[in-house]
């Protein structure tokens, strides 16, 4: 049962459901329970390594969650809770009576006034003309409409700010003086806006950016994705890489038997409607600025040359796989599907 900002699973549920279940929730962590007994913790990070480690998507979450839990006792006082977070690297900490039984949960953006405001920048591209979106884009850039009560873009930067992330970056072409004049009536965003003067492609508008320091994001402006952008860019400077890519996992299951041969016709194996994986492309990264050296200015280059270019390079690539909500709002069924998600990610 969903309670507030963070929720609870049984121990016995499957890793699929608790991906479902962590899409729904701005704080990605669940709470394990055996005999409505608190006894582990399950983060998006726990699902990710144990699927590295050969876990499947039908494995049972206690094969993977964390029962080396931070939490504190009902009978202690709750200052406690501050110590524990300045010294352990959690998102939150449950309140627990001697039963083992949640009394509370406190996270630890409940503890701060606000944020954070890190320095790395996130780049927006959205300077296309989301022609599968027509008639609602004949007259608005497709990043300003309507998502319930927020637009595309104000959900974009809805999501990076809770991560701390507030510094903003957009490429506009398309109906750029809408695009512009939308944005100046947004109170408190803090944003610049590069204008492509021609359709410079996916990646190609990288190029005007200067006096890079830090590694940064760069995201579709079409793009709704509720994954925590901190752990990200953690990981990304954490394994040094140059690029990472933001991956998503989907399922390929077949309708049939599929024969295994090996010569002469000799049947091997035989597996009865298998799954398989494809890992597909989120439209979301976190680069390093030495990628800029590698994009000429006012050249059209699209993000998957410029991504075989850094791997030719030998460049450090690396994906990095979410399993939060993500949708790129690139037809009119997309669009409605997130109009009936929103509610759940945005508190």
């Amino acid at each position: 049962m969903k309670k507030n900002n963070w929720q609870t699973i049984n121990f016995n549920q499957s890793i699929r459901e608790a991906m479902l279940y962590l899409n729904k929730i701005p704080i990605k962590t669940l709470l394990v329970l055996k005999n409505n007994k608190l006894i582990a913790t399950l983060s998006d990070g726990d699902i990710r390594r144990g699927i590295q480690n050969g876990k499947e998507l039908d494995s049972q979450i206690s094969e993977v969650c964390n029962y080396n839990f931070k939490y504190i006792k009902s009978t202690n006082k709750k200052h406690n809770i501050n110590k524990l977070f300045q010294s352990y690297n959690v998102p939150l900490i449950p309140i627990l009576n001697n039963n083992k039984k949640i009394v509370e949960v406190i996270s630890e953006d409940s503890l701060k006034e606000k944020k954070i405001n890190k320095e790395n920048f996130v780049f927006i591209l959205a300077g296309g003309e989301g022609k599968r979106l027509s008639p609602l884009t004949k007259d608005l850039p497709k990043p300003i409409l309507k998502v319930g009560k927020l637009s595309i873009i104000e959900l974009i930067f809805s999501f990076f700010r809770s991560s701390g992330f507030n510094n903003f970056v957009i490429s506009i072409n398309y109906k750029k003086t809408q695009f512009k004049n939308f944005l100046r009536n947004l109170p408190n965003i803090s944003y610049q806006t590069i204008e492509e003067k021609r359709k410079l492609g996916t990646a190609g508008s990288l190029g005007f950016l200067k006096n890079v320091k830090k590694p940064f994001f760069i995201i579709n402006g079409d793009i709704i994705c509720n994954t925590n952008y901190e752990n990200l860019m953690n990981f990304h400077i954490k394994n040094k890489a140059k690029l990472t890519i933001v991956t998503r996992r989907v399922e390929k299951k077949s309708q049939f038997g599929v024969i295994e041969l090996k010569k002469n016709n000799l049947v091997k194996n035989i597996t009865e409607k298998p799954t398989k994986y494809d890992f597909i492309n989120t439209g979301i990264y976190v680069a390093d600025p030495i990628i800029l050296k590698h994009i000429k200015k006012n050249i059209k280059l699209d993000m998957p040359d410029l991504i075989r270019l850094l791997i030719k390079k030998r460049l450090k690539v690396l994906s990095y796989e979410i399993y939060d909500y993500w949708r790129d709002i690139g037809t009119l069924e997309n669009l409605n599907e997130v109009r009936s998600a929103i509610s759940h990610m945005i508190k």
